[in-house]
């Protein structure tokens, strides 16, 4: 498996990193020739060594089969980090006809190759995005 999904703090319009951490993240998937990706992203306080006991959250993430969800997560801590955006690159065919994130319905965009889903501010665990895919039509006789 050669895919990636990397997690991108949001800071436009924000120039220092203390002051912007607290920021929503993306996510963006690069997907390998099979269509498969995955990930992991990690925090915790910065401050303390409470990581050493498990004050800390890590949370896997795998894109396949036209979803992406949480494979694992780890750590005591919960960061209160939220998910406003996903980009998945080498998205083929006609495009999706639906995106839904746990269930709901959500905003998206496609270009060729390249699907854009807006959430708003979904938990880094909570992370549950199932895309419905376009069927080419049949062709008639």
């Amino acid at each position: 498996m050669g895919g990636a999904i990397i997690p991108t703090l949001l800071h436009d319009g924000c120039l220092a990193i203390s002051k912007c951490i607290d920021a929503p993240i993306k996510l963006t998937a690069y997907m390998d020739m099979y269509g498969h990706s995955e990930g992991e992203v990690y925090f915790d306080d910065g401050i303390s060594n409470d990581y050493q006991t498990g004050g800390y959250e890590k949370i896997s993430y795998d894109w396949s089969e036209s979803r992406l969800t949480v494979s694992s997560t780890e750590g005591s801590w919960d960061s209160g980090k939220v998910v406003d955006e996903i980009v998945i690159h080498g998205y083929g065919g006609l495009g999706p006809i639906a995106v839904t994130q746990g269930g709901y319905s959500t905003e998206w965009t496609f270009v060729p190759g390249t699907l854009t889903v807006k959430l708003d501010s979904v938990s880094v665990r909570d992370i549950n995005l199932v895309v419905t895919m376009m069927c080419a039509e049949e062709p008639e006789e």
